[in-house]
This record gives structure tokens, sequence and C-alpha cells, in this order.
């Protein structure tokens, strides 16, 4: 046996060296060994899909073995010539061959592997229903003790999670291969494994669950790699094509091209005419078509069209699949080019095409159809044919909705679609249409509701396609508020609220999904949006009703929308990941059992009762487990806790007894695109407002310019006559003229979305005098105390939370000019263009007149000792730069010197990690640039290194809007401290140092630029308490007094006794 192999081995070098294309082909062994080979080179020719190689291979293995009389080996070669026969789809013979091996054994090992692969054959043909008739036939070969009866049943589980997947069962493919996984990982069959992983990502892709996508593949790929003979195959082209898939459905666009390019490059490498090759060409020109660039992603398609016609012929869904996809970025061409009726002609004929292909080969593919038809109305209805675009939309859903529950999502989706276009026709909005398709988008996305009465909404529990049907109830109730601007009947408006309060409970289920942060800020952003929508219904009715529950409801949107929804989506450093791992694991599972149990009850799927039973009692222990879990994460990580779960937002009634003084006002705004509201509230009552109603722009005209001129002191009379201008303008939006100021003292502020640029302060309390100086205008502070919070629910939290009980200060100067050190290594040039803050010593200093303090200068106000001692002080005080990230707030961050540096504390401290420190302060001072300044997200406010303290545990912040000029900075601080040492609450301590600025500073310096940046964030409360120190002695004075009068009358009283 050794010589022959040496001398095969020696032919074959030679045979290549010839330049002949297949050397074993043309070479002829006798006996066993050389089937086996030919065994070994059919499956080289299947691994770079070259099927007809395959075949031919397999029939002279099989030939030889008949010569052989081993008819076990023969039957098993026969078998593998039907798979790889389906594999080319070349079905009908499949069928053919395995049949007839089928009727001809009775070998329980060759009718295993037999029906397996006739299983394989009709998952390949899509006959979903017979794969599952066939795989239970395949049980009664099963072996459970024997190794290849439980090899069979880990393919058979793989088989029937393709199928699943394949018919929109989800949560059941991802069970059936979750289960072949643990039989090939008890097997320790690495290859299977990898090629399970990828199957799971693969399922996860089509649930629209990209991050499980990204770990399953990300593990297909590990595995493969340490197990492969080699790094190119088509298994790992596939790997990377679904991971360009995953990273697509995240919006990482240049992520999802590298791999989608790796993936073509492998696949033109084994085989330029493939499958692979085919599918990663599509999936590369959807992501130029979502990139906007859909010239790059038509010419892609057409490779992938040529070649799918080339490979299948037009007998194929596959190629029906290119065309299709051919016509999609022609549409998108002429949505972001132009020449709209060259695209529309192209996209029509695309499609046309792929319709025609389909009916001709396979009218019983409904769902195709429906899509098809669903696209080509789309096509008519944007390239202006409206009438005959939404006739076609309509067919295409009325196909989709007679589908059985597996396509049930998908026709959701269609339904909402077509409903949005009915609101967008360019003639105008047509609600009633829109009402109508909205509805069924409702019924197509729960189980047991069929009604089509408007008035009437499913219950929550039967709720199946989450997303869509949160879609689909606040588009109606949108359409129900446009409807009611047409026809003003206030039940209208009293159904669109009644969906909003459903609406509400699944943007709760939905904010629970785990999806990675760039999906969760899209979702928040769409769920602030559906809830100003709320708002604006609430607005109406209780304007018409007076009812107080409608105003009650708006506020509960006002402070829902201000939740900072975003720091719990990104799993903050200080929470175990295991935590969030089991909480999310779970969740997953109780989601599956859900499902489950409805389609037992629904009849889709049977289940005898006992394992119903079973299913709901493992539905409680799961909730318990849930429930238990939530309570160890209230208890240990407090913070984020009330981020994540708290629902105990206040009411309007409670916001006036727990929160405010008797002379105190809270302005609450909701700002939503062009419409603005606000609540105004104080102890005797509050006001429900409607500021802008979506027409006017105005607002963002004032606060852009408004902003720009704070920030550059006025050289000029124009210059600050504009500041002025802008001022009082934005003061009649934002105030009104209901609002009279001379009923209160302190106002607390709780902005919205772009309002949280502006510093109130500045704004007037009264019309101005075109003369009047910076000095002498009537700006909010010159009366007034303010403070901001986040929300009056968080205000709350943070009034009642746990003060620090000392009174010290811990404070920073750090050093910033590389040249005024003696250590080159420690060059950044980051730093380098960051001047030394000439003040900042002297402020810091200044601080120790007032409170016992701990300085931290030049070389020792390092990142280390800030994260070594800042949970030690009741202040913290940061004397520093801040630079802020305007695409990633997460990673603005604060300078410290850069000395003392590892791998931790780098010199730069971002927001993220300033969520995973303890800071428990009772004040945390950032004398820094731009501290409150970050992206601002619909629903969450601005995202600014201030909102990163409050997570890690402060209760107050003081924080900067702009670059501030240091040495006004140094004197505000400065006097802003002895206020509090006098026991002044933070409000009234920053009003004052404000006020002494502007009484020691006129003319230019006057200018709010030097005095407006600051402003004081959270718990209000004094750091000093007001009064105790003089009355502590007072009470000793005249205890004191008391006792010594006490003493002299005794001593007297001892005399007299004594004479």
């Amino acid at each position: 046996m050794i010589e022959q192999l040496k001398e095969l081995r020696l032919i074959t070098i030679l045979l290549i060296l010839g330049g002949l294309v297949h050397p074993l082909l043309n070479y002829q062994l006798s006996g066993q060994d050389n089937a086996e080979l030919l065994m070994g080179k059919a499956k080289e020719y299947s691994q770079i899909y070259d099927f007809d190689n395959a075949i031919e291979t397999l029939e002279r293995a099989s030939s030889l073995y008949l010569k052989k009389q081993d008819s076990l080996n023969y039957f098993f070669a026969r078998i593998k010539v039907a798979s790889q026969l389906a594999k080319k789809r070349s079905f009908e013979e499949a069928y053919s061959v395995i049949s007839g091996i089928i009727n001809r054994n009775e070998n329980s090992q060759i009718l295993l592997e037999a029906y397996i692969t006739k299983a394989e054959i009709l998952r390949l043909s899509r006959k979903w229903p017979e794969v599952l008739e066939t795989l239970n036939s395949t049980s009664r070969f099963m072996d459970g003790n024997s190794y290849k009866g439980v090899l069979g049943i880990a393919r058979s589980k793989v088989i029937q999670g393709k199928t699943e997947a394949a018919t929109g069962k989800f949560t059941e493919a991802l069970t059936s291969l979750t289960e072949s996984l643990a039989i090939y990982d008890s097997l320790n069959l690495k290859p299977e494994l990898a090629q399970v992983y990828y199957e799971l990502g693969r399922v996860n892709s089509m649930n629209s669950d990209p991050n499980n996508a990204l770990i399953h593949l990300n593990k297909a790929d590990l595995i493969n790699t340490a197990v492969a003979s080699s790094k190119k195959s088509f298994f790992i082209a596939k790997v990377y094509s679904q991971l360009g898939m995953a990273y697509s459905q995240l919006g990482m666009y240049p992520n999802a091209l590298q791999e989608l390019f790796k993936a073509t490059d492998i696949a033109r490498e084994l085989n330029p005419e493939s499958e692979e090759l085919i599918i990663a060409l599509t999936r590369i020109s959807g992501v130029y078509n979502d990139m906007e660039q859909p010239k790059e992603g038509i010419s892609s398609m057409k490779e992938a069209a040529n070649l799918a016609e080339l490979i299948y012929g037009q007998n194929s869904l596959e190629t029906i699949a290119t065309y299709r996809a051919l016509g999609r970025a022609y549409l998108v061409d002429g949505v972001y080019n132009g020449a709209y009726e060259i695209a529309r002609k192209n996209a029509l004929a695309s499609y046309n095409k792929a319709l025609e292909l389909l009916k001709t080969h396979f009218p019983e593919e409904q769902k195709n159809l429906a899509t098809l038809t669903y696209d080509i109305g789309t096509v008519e209805l944007y390239f202006g044919n409206a009438d005959e675009g939404l006739r076609l939309m309509a067919n295409g859903l009325e196909i989709a909705m007679k589908i059985p529950f597996g396509f049930k999502p998908k026709a959701t989706k269609l339904a909402n679609d077509l409903a949005v276009a009915f609101l967008s026709k360019p003639e105008g909005p047509q609600p009633d249409s829109a009402m109508k398709y909205f509805q069924k988008a409702l019924v197509a996305s729960t189980k047991n509701f069929k009604s089509e009465l408007l008035e009437i909404n499913p219950q929550i529990d039967d709720v199946v396609t989450t997303y869509e049907f949160y879609r689909a109830i606040i588009g109606k109730s949108y359409s129900m508020d446009i409807k009611y601007e047409i026809e003003p009947k206030t039940e209208l408006l009293t159904y669109a609220f009644d969906a909003t309060l459903i609406a509400d409970s699944i943007a709760n289920k939905l904010r629970e999904l785990p999806l990675g942060y760039t999906n969760k800020t899209i979702l928040n952003s769409g769920i602030a949006e559906s809830q100003h929508y709320a708002i604006r219904i609430a607005h109406k009715l209780f304007e018409i009703t007076a009812d107080y529950k409608y105003a009650e409801f708006a506020y509960t949107f006002f402070e829902k929308s201000k939740a900072n929804q975003a720091f719990f989506d990104l799993n903050p450093p200080d929470i175990p990941k295991s935590y969030i791992d089991q909480e999310e694991a779970i969740g997953k599972e109780l989601s599956l059992l859900e499902t489950l149990v409805y389609t037992k009850e629904s009849k889709i799927e049977n289940l005898d009762n006992r394992k119903l039973k079973d299913l709901k009692e493992r539905i409680l222990q799961l909730n318990k487990q849930l429930l238990g879990l939530r309570q160890k994460i209230k208890r240990d990580f407090p913070n984020y806790y009330s981020l994540k779960y708290n629902n105990n937002y206040l009411n309007i009634d409670e916001t006036r007894e727990k929160l405010l003084g008797d002379k105190e006002l809270l302005l609450n705004y909701n700002i939503f695109g062009r419409s603005m509201y606000s609540f105004r509230i104080d102890k005797s009552g509050f006001d429900f407002i409607k500021h802008l109603d979506g027409s006017d722009s105005t607002l963002f005209k004032y606060i852009d310019q408004f902003t720009r001129q704070l920030k550059r002191p006025g050289s000029t009379p124009q210059n600050i006559s504009e500041m002025k201008s802008s001022s009082s303008k934005l003061s009649e939006l934002l105030f009104t003229d209901s609002l009279d100021f001379s009923r209160y003292n302190k106002v607390t502020i709780i902005a919205d979305g772009i309002l949280h640029k502006i510093p109130f302060e500045v704004l007037l309390t009264k019309g101005v005098d075109a003369e009047l100086e910076d000095h002498d205008l009537p700006f909010l502070i010159k009366t007034h105390d303010v403070r901001y919070a986040t929300s009056a629910t968080s205000l709350k939290q943070l009034n009642s939370s746990k003060k620090h009980s000392g009174q010290k200060v811990l404070a920073f100067a750090p050093l910033f000019n590389i040249k005024s050190t003696n250590n080159p290594s420690n060059f950044d040039s980051t730093r380098a263009t960051m001047g030394n803050l000439a003040y900042t010593q002297g402020e810091v200093t200044a601080i120790k007149d007032h409170f016992d303090t701990k300085l931290l200068l030049d070389l020792e106000a390092t990142e280390r000792a800030f994260r070594k001692n800042a949970s030690d002080y009741a202040v913290v005080h940061l004397a520093t730069h801040g630079i802020i990230d305007e695409e990633n707030s997460l990673y603005s961050r604060l300078l410290f010197s850069p000395f003392d540096q590892d791998s931790i504390s780098d010199g730069y401290l971002n927001m993220r990690e300033i969520l995973g420190l303890d800071v428990p302060a009772n004040m945390v001072v950032l004398s820094a640039c731009n501290s409150g300044s970050g992206k601002i997200l619909s629903g969450e406010g601005a995202l600014s290194i201030a909102n990163g303290f409050f997570y890690a545990g402060a209760k107050s912040v003081i924080m900067t809007h702009w670059t501030a000029n240091d040495n006004s900075t140094a004197n505000i601080m400065g006097a802003f401290y002895s206020y509090l040492a006098k026991g002044q609450t933070k409000s009234q301590a920053m009003r004052n140092a404000k006020l002494a600025y502007l009484r020691e500073n006129d003319g230019l310096l006057a200018h709010p630029y030097y005095w407006a940046h600051f402003t004081v964030n959270g718990d209000d409360s004094p750091i000093v308490k007001a009064g105790i120190a003089w009355y502590y002695w007072i009470i000793i004075l005249l205890i004191s007094i008391g006792v010594i009068g006490l003493m002299i009358r005794r001593k007297k009283t001892a005399l007299s006794l004594t004479e």
C-alpha cells in the first residue's frame, strides 16, 4: 500500500507538471484504494461547487464498488450522487436516484443516510412540508445509543432548523440548531460545529438580530480557522458573506463591504461560476444601495444576474431573485441620481422579467409573487404613477395576507409600508386608506385578532411581530390625528389616544430587545417621535375636554422622553457582563417558549397537553428568575436600575408637592421637529402650553444665532444689538406673554432637544430698550435663581439619594503644555495644541479659603489620581480642558496631566469610562471647556460629560456650555465657593457669583460670553447647611453663660451660708 501511494504521488506530480487538468481521473488503479481516492476527489470537487465533475467521479467510484460487490459503499456513493444532483438543481434526477435506493434497501445504515439526504433534497427544492415528513420517517432508523444514530439526530436537527428558518419560524429554527450544536460539541466534531454556528448566525440575521449573528459567525470563523486545512474554502466565503450581511443590518457599511469583498475574492478564486459569488455580489449591491451609491450597486447586481442565468438558467428561483434585486438597484438609482424615466424603465424591466419567470416556472410561489407585485407597485408609485402603484401594492399585500403564519411578519411590513405610501401621496395624505392598511398590519402582526373596525385594537398579549405592530399602532394613531384635522370629530382623537396607550406598552418591550447601541439609538429616536405624537393628541383632547387625565398622560410622556436610555443600552462597565448575558438569555428563552405555546393554542403545531403544561410552568419559572435577577441588580447597581427599569415617573401633583418651593417655577419642555410644548408648574397649579405647531422653523434659526453670538464677545454695537434681538425673540417663544416672573424667585428648567444648548439665564424677562448695555439688560439671572434637571423624576431621585456626609473638596488643575515638562516621551499631539490654562491654579487654590481642600496641581493632577480619590470627597472640582466628540459623545473626554500613565489611566477620561466610575459626590464642578455639550438625540437630551457624572453617582454637576475665558471663570468660581461656604444653595451661589462679576465688570467684559457659560444641574441643596455654624455657637454661648451664671450663684450661696 505504501509503495502504491508513493508511486501514485509521483505520477500525479508528473501529470500535473504536464498540464493535465484531472490527473486522478486519468490514472487507473484496480481495487478498493482507487474507489476511496475517487470518493475523496469527488468531495474536493463538491467543495469548490464543481458538481458535474463531482457527479462523474462518484459514478466512477460507485462502478468500482459494484465490481467489488461492495454493496454498502456502492449505495453510499449513489446517495452522494443524489446529493450532488440536488446541489446542481437537477431535482428530478436526484429524487429518482434517492427513491431507487430507498426502495431497494432494508439496511438501516443505508436508509438512515438516504432519508437524511432525501430531506436535504426536498429542502433545496423548497418542499417544506415534505421535508418535515421525511425527517419524521428518518427517526425510526436512529439509534440514540450508537454513534451514527446520534450523528443522524444532529444532522436531522440541522435540516429541520434550516427548514424552519425558511418558513419564518425563527425561534423554532434556533432551538433545532442549538440542539444539534450540543450533539456536535459532545462528539467534538469541530467542522460540524463551525457549520452550525454559521447557520445560527444566518438565522439571527434573518430574524433581524445582527448582534447575535456576529457572535455566532465569528465563532464559526474561529473554529474553522483552527481545524481547516486551507484558509480559502467556500465555507469561509459563506461566513464572510454572512458577516457582511450582519454588518449591513447594523448600518456598518464599510465593515460589510470589507467582509463581502473577502467572500467574492475567495469565490472567484475557487470557482468563478458559483452560487456563493452570486449571493455575495447581491449583498454588495444592497450595501451600495443603502450607502446611496446605486451605480456601484447596479454594476454588482448585473454581474450577479448574468452569472445566475449562466449557472441555473431561467428556470430557477435564484435567477428570479437576482433580477428582483437588480430592479431594486435601478429604483434606488432613480431616487438618488434622477433620470427618472430611464430608472423607471430599467427597474420595471428587471422586476417584470422576474415576475414573468416566476409565473411561468413557479406559479405556486405565493411569497415571491406577493413581494414582486408589491415591488412593481413601489416603482410605479415612486416614479409618479401613484394610483397604479398603490393598486399593485394593495394586490401584493392581499396575496401576502393569505399566506400561512410564517409569512405574516413580511405581510405586516408590506401593510405598514402601503399605509405610509397613502400618507405620502403628492396631492396630500389619505388618512382613511392609511388607517385601513395600518389596521391590516395590526391583524397580520397579532394572533386571535381579525377586526377591521378602526376603533378596535388588539390585546398586547396577542402581539407576535413586535416592531411592525408598534409601527402600525402608532401609524393608525397618527392617521386618525390627520383625519381629525380634516373632519374634527372628538372620537377620532379619543381612538388615537387609546392607540397611543397601547403603543406605550409596546415601546417598553422594544427597549428590552437585544439590539446594538446604534440600533437602540435609532429605536429610541423613533419612540421619542411617537411619544411626541401622543403629547400632541393629549394636548388637543385637554383643550377640548379640560380633562386632567390627558394632561397627566402628556406629562408622563414628557418624563419618559427624557430618560437617558442610551446609557443603559451600552451595558455600562460597572455591570458584570454575566448579569447582562443572563438577562438576555432568559428573555430569549421566554420569547421562544411563548411562541411555542402560541403555536399549540393556534393549532399551527401539534403538541400534547402535558408538553403544553410543562412549557407554561417553565415560563412561570423564567419570569421568577427574571424578577429575582432584576431585584439583585436594583440592590447592587441602583444607578443602572433606576435608568433602565424605573417606571415610577413623577406626575404633576407629585412634582408640585415633592420638588417645588413656595416661589419656585418649573418649566418642562418637549420639542420634536418644529413642534414644541411645555408644562409650567408651581405650588398652585399648572399650565399645558403649545408653543409651536410644527409649521414654524424660526426657533432653530434663533437658537443657532443666539448660541453663536454668546460664544463670541460683542466687539461692535451691531453684534451686541443682534444678541439682544435673538435673546428677546427666544424669550417670547419660550416664555410667552402669559408668564409672570414676578411671582417667583427660582426657576427650574427641564430642557429638551436643541434647547439644551441655551443657558436660560441669558433670556430676558421683559422687553428691552435698544440702548441698554449688556450690564443693564433684564436677564433672568438678575432676579431669579436658575437650575437645570434632566427630568422631574431624576430630580426627585437625586434629592432623595444619600448625600456625602463631609464637605471636603478634591480639586485638579492639570498641566498640558508638554514643553514645560522634561519628559519628551510624554509627547502628545492633542495636548500639544492645548495651552495651559493661566488662571486654573489660582481658581482651585482660592477654594482653600472656604473649604478643606486637597489640591492636585500640575504633574500631580493625573487620571490615576482622579480614579484613586474621586469617590472619597463631597466636592470634586476639575479645572481642565474638555474635548467634545461631536460624532460620538461617549468619547468626549477630560484631559489630565500626561504622567503616571498605564493602559487604563492614559490621561484622557472619556464619558464611556466615567460611566463605570463611582463618584458619589454632592457636587462635581467641571470648569472645563464644553463639559455640557454633546450629541443631541431625540428623547435622550444631550449626551454630555456632565450626564456621565450623574450616572456615576454625582448629585449635582456644575458644567459649561462653551469654551470659557479662564480669567472670568476663575473669578466666578472663587465667588461661587465663597457663597457656598455661607450656606447658600448652589443656584443662589451661582447667581450671586455672576452678579458680583457683573458689578465689577462692564463694557465688553459684561458680555454673557464671560459669565453665562456656567449652569447648575441637579440637586440644589447647600453644600454647607445654612446657619448651622452661627446657631451652634449661639447655643454654646448661651449654655456657657447659663453655666457660668449658675456657678456664680452657687458660689455666692455657699459664701452666705459660711458667713
